[in-house]
């Protein structure tokens, strides 16, 4: 790709807009579940908020597939480590902070499709090459 893509961070989803003009980029913005980008951003304490109740970071850090990833094993480690949940309340939390990982998960990746394909735009290839590219994106 010719340039960086603006990098995935608390700040940057919070301010994402879609292009109005391009209606894949509204089906694919719309139809996500942004809560999570709320939560976060009511929840940042001393600068810093957990992704995933795990990973502290600042709103202007990149969230990656991969941090996400991280997050996933530090999930396996603790159920490893402390075994079950002790009650409903403990139960509850994990799978919240769970659900709002996978949630955070989507848009990031919703984001990076979002800049490839505004990428493959700039990078005119035949009509057969860019219909591949996008069908492999969605």
């Amino acid at each position: 790709m010719s340039k960086i893509f603006p990098k995935a961070t608390l700040n940057s989803l919070l301010q994402f807009i879609p292009d109005q003009t391009n209606d894949d980029e509204k089906i694919m913005y719309d139809k996500l579940d942004k809560q999570v980008l709320t939560y976060y951003s009511n929840n940042i304490r001393h600068g810093t908020f957990y992704l995933g109740g795990q990973i502290a970071m600042r709103p202007y850090e990149e969230i990656t597939l991969d941090k996400i990833k991280e997050v996933r094993e530090i999930y396996k480690k603790r159920e490893i480590e402390y075994g079950k949940p002790c009650n409903s309340f403990e139960a509850n939390s994990i799978l919240n902070s769970k659900m709002l990982l996978n949630q955070m998960e989507e848009i990031v990746k919703c984001h990076l499709t979002i800049m490839y394909l505004r990428e493959l735009k700039n990078i005119k290839l035949n009509d057969d090459a860019d219909s591949h590219i996008i069908s492999y994106l969605y």
